[in-house]
């Protein structure tokens, strides 16, 4: 892969825990009603260590997560970070 590639980049940013989300793609239109398939091309196994693979479709806010309390206590270390 080219480390340009910005999907690349972000999937082989380190997780913090051991159960973690990682983005892969930011449609800014959005999508409309109806009914998707996905098709996953490339695999990586994770029985070796029990882990388990999934696909979520979510809204985010502008600092990256639909969380609200972790968006809040983001701001919250970063405001007390320039003091």
């Amino acid at each position: 892969h080219n480390v340009s590639d910005e999907s690349f980049r972000i999937w082989m940013r380190t997780a913090l825990l051991k159960d973690f989300w990682k983005l892969h793609r930011i449609i800014p239109e959005g999508l409309k009603k109806g009914m998707y398939h996905l098709i996953v091309g490339l695999n990586y196994r994770v029985s070796s260590f029990q882990g388990t693979k999934g696909f979520v479709l979510s809204n985010a806010t502008p600092l990256g997560s639909n969380r609200k309390k972790l968006s809040v206590a983001y701001l919250v270390v970063g405001v007390f970070s320039l003091v």
